[in-house]
C-alpha cells in the first residue's frame, strides 16, 4: 500500500471508507506516517467529515481514539472536527459562553479577518510555494499549509463558540447576591485591605482589571454569595462586603 500510495495521486484515498483503514495503518505500515498526515490535513477530514454519515463518522471516531500513534494533538484537532460535525456523539452538556456586547463584536471582527483577508492570503502563499518545485522538500510550502490548517481549525473553533453564547444584559444584572455581570468589592480578613473582582465572560477577561471569566476558579467559588459570605483565595480568606453592576 505504501509504494502505491508514493506512486499515485492522493486524492483517491480521500474517501469516507478508506480514512478508517488509513488511520489504521498508521499502527502497522512503517514510513506511512508522513503521507497519512499529507493526506489528511485538516482542510481535507473537515471536507470528508462534511459529506459522512453516522455509521461512517462513528467509524472514523473509533479508529481515532484507539490509534496509538497520532499525536494527542492531531488527535484533538480530528475529534474537535467531528464534534462539530457530530455533536451527538459526545454525550456532554452544551456549555453557554457568556458574553458582552463588545466582546462579542470583537469575536465575529477575528472570525471575518480570519475569512475575508488571512485565509485568502494564506492561499496565495500556497500557490507561490508550489512554484518552488519539490513539494516533498518544499520547507514554504508545508509551512504554508500547516499554517492553512491552524487557520481552519480557529475557524472551526468560533464559529462553533458563537452558537453557545448569551449576551449579559446590564439591565437583568441583580445585586442580591454573586451573579455574572456583578463586581464584588472584598476585604481581606489577614489584614484588612480591600480588593475587588468582575465577573465577566471569558472574552472579556481583562487580569489587570480584576475582571475575570466566569469560568475561572476563583469566579466559582464567588457566584451565588451574599455580602457577608466568606471565601478563600490562594490561601487567604476574604469576606464579600458589597455587590454592584459590573456593566453599566
Amino acid at each position: 500500500m505504501l509504494k502505491k500510495m508514493q506512486s499515485g495521486d492522493l486524492q483517491e484515498y480521500l474517501n469516507i471508507k478508506f480514512i478508517p483503514r488509513l488511520i489504521d495503518s498508521l499502527n502497522y505500515v512503517k514510513g506511512i506516517k508522513g503521507i497519512v498526515t499529507k493526506i489528511l490535513s485538516l482542510e481535507n477530514f473537515d471536507k470528508i467529515l462534511k459529506q459522512a454519515k453516522d455509521e461512517d463518522a462513528k467509524r472514523i471516531l473509533e479508529t481515532i481514539n484507539n490509534n496509538t500513534v497520532l499525536e494527542n494533538y492531531k488527535k484533538k484537532d480530528f475529534l474537535r472536527i467531528i464534534e462539530y460535525y457530530f455533536p451527538h456523539f459526545f454525550a456532554k452538556e452544551i456549555d453557554i459562553i457568556y458574553t458582552t456586547k463588545t466582546a462579542l463584536l470583537k469575536r465575529k471582527e477575528e472570525l471575518n479577518k480570519i475569512i475575508t483577508i488571512e485565509i485568502p492570503e494564506n492561499k496565495k502563499d500556497i500557490s507561490r510555494a508550489r512554484e518552488f518545485g519539490d513539494l516533498s522538500d518544499n520547507f514554504e510550502y508545508k509551512a504554508a499549509k500547516e499554517r492553512q490548517d491552524q487557520l481552519y481549525q480557529k475557524v472551526r473553533i468560533i464559529e462553533s463558540e458563537l452558537e453557545k453564547i448569551q449576551t449579559i444584559n446590564p439591565t437583568t444584572i441583580t445585586t442580591d447576591r454573586v451573579s455574572i455581570g456583578t463586581k464584588i468589592r472584598l476585604k481581606n480578613l489577614q489584614d484588612g485591605k480591600p480588593t475587588h473582582y468582575t465577573i465577566l465572560g471569558r472574552w472579556d477577561t481583562d487580569l489587570e482589571k480584576n475582571i475575570i471569566s466566569n469560568e475561572a476558579p476563583v469566579a466559582k467559588s464567588l457566584l451565588n454569595k451574599v455580602p457577608g459570605d466568606c471565601i478563600t483565595i490562594n490561601e487567604i480568606e476574604y469576606e464579600i462586603v458589597e455587590i454592584e453592576k459590573g456593566l453599566d
